[in-house]
């Protein structure tokens, strides 16, 4: 994190290094040809002199002709312990050995960190916080509000990781010497103010997305206004691109995770009274560490947060933002306020929650009622009601089957029976988040004990 009073600190802060001794690293130096030497003997001279940005320019002219290594770098830092230099080789070495692919290459990593670590804090001072990528070769940003400095990744060298209606979403660097951290970073061009308040709100929620940050530049090209916001990464990504790999082979128990996860955001959103509207399967976001089926650590949280409203705003207002999600009395929009939204939401994640089990929409969902403009509301109404208790028919016999011959339910069925419990056409029969919250923790550890 790059607090404001960054120059005073360097004279002090200590230099970090790899645990590794002198003449270890002496005894793995290699031999220089004499261009080399004339270039990092330049470089002890502006060291000397403080010359940071006639630094930057020496390394990545050596690293581009492949005179100038971070081994080289690290080697020399040694000689100037707690300098800018020697914190910059630190940080560069730490962007460098981070396993989420940057496409960061070292004569570019380098002169950033050393601007870090140099004129970053007088910059700010002066009012400038965001750097196009025609100075360093990547865009970069600062945060006044959190004191955090960003290395916006782009996509040179590196994928996209989505892109939404209103967002362009890629990977973003937090600069930290010691621990740099790579995060998502959506920029758009629409005023999400809402989208991150609501994320502030709602930050010590469990299982609910929190941003990192707030950020506002103009594009200095189209003089645009440009909005990002920077959260956690997540990996493999949503909850739709998890249901349709099915080479991740999730187990029941896994699923069950996931499902319990997502319940218990949006419950913690209810409980402070706060509806999402927006709950289809890519407005999740599911973070897998592991290869091995059923050895895995899976973690999942409630995202896209741009429809989110407090309770008591949300009157007549759009139910879900995909209608493959919509509620039977979503139809009527005029007719919902208040808590109608808590069980339109339940409903929503009811939908989802059957895509985890069966592995896709349910046949109500595919057929999208609400968008056949040609046919009276009420009569999409009806076709959509039809649907929906004919698709729940079959489920629904299975486990009163099994009931009325008193079979005890497998976890699988218990599963099953709160999908369609969230999914049931009344509203007053889907329960409340919180309990369901409740529910699913139960059933999950059952099936972990």
């Amino acid at each position: 994190m790059i607090q404001l009073s960054l120059v005073v600190a360097l004279a002090v802060c200590p230099i970090f290094l790899p645990a590794t001794s002198t003449h270890q690293t002496s005894s793995h130096t290699r031999e220089l040809t004499s261009s080399q030497h004339q270039r990092m003997d330049l470089i002890r001279r502006l060291i000397d002199s403080k010359a940071w940005a006639e630094i930057s320019k020496q390394v990545r002219i050596g690293a581009k002709s492949r005179e100038i290594t971070l081994h080289d770098l690290q080697t020399l830092a040694l000689t100037y312990p707690g300098t800018p230099f020697a914190l910059a080789v630190f940080g560069t070495k730490n962007i460098l050995s981070l396993s989420e692919k940057t496409g960061l290459p070292f004569q570019v990593a380098f002169p950033i960190a050393l601007f870090a670590e140099t004129t970053l804090a007088d910059e700010i001072a002066r009012g400038t916080l965001f750097w196009s990528d025609h100075r360093f070769g990547r865009e970069l940003q600062y945060d006044p509000e959190t004191h955090q400095f960003f290395i916006h990744l782009g996509t040179k060298g590196v994928e996209a990781i989505g892109e939404g209606r209103k967002k362009v979403v890629t990977k973003t660097i937090l600069y930290d010497r010691s621990q740099p951290e790579v995060l998502a970073r959506g920029c758009t061009e629409w005023d999400i103010t809402s989208e991150f308040t609501a994320m502030s709100r709602l930050e010590s929620s469990p299982c609910v997305l929190h941003a990192k940050a707030l950020m506002r530049h103009t594009n200095p090209s189209s003089k645009k206004a440009i909005m990002t916001i920077v959260t956690p990464l997540f990996r493999p990504g949503s909850l739709q691109s998890v249901i349709d790999n099915h080479s991740l082979k999730l187990t029941f128990k896994e699923r069950l995770k996931i499902a319990c996860d997502i319940i218990t955001g949006l419950g913690a959103m209810h409980q402070k009274l706060y509806v999402h509207r927006d709950l289809g399967a890519r407005n999740y976001f599911v973070d897998i560490e592991g290869k091995k089926p059923g050895h895995r650590r899976i973690r999942a949280v409630v995202a896209d947060l741009g429809r989110t409203l407090a309770l008591v705003r949300a009157y007549k207002v759009p139910v879900q933002g995909n209608a493959c999600y919509l509620s039977p009395e979503g139809f009527f929009r005029s007719k919902m306020m208040g808590f109608d939204y808590f069980n339109s939401d339940v409903f929503a994640m009811g939908c989802v929650m059957w895509q985890i089990y069966f592995g896709e929409l349910p046949a109500w969902g595919k057929k999208r009622f609400f968008r056949m403009e040609g046919l009276p509301l009420k009569k999409r109404y009806q076709k959509h009601m039809k649907l929906l208790k004919h698709t729940r028919t079959r489920p629904l016999k299975y486990l009163h089957a099994k009931h009325k011959k008193m079979i005890p339910l497998t976890f699988e069925d218990r599963f099953l029976a709160l999908i369609l419990q969230m999914t049931d056409p009344d509203p007053a029969q889907r329960g409340k988040a919180v309990d369901l919250r409740t529910q699913f923790q139960a059933l999950l550890k059952e099936v972990e004990e």
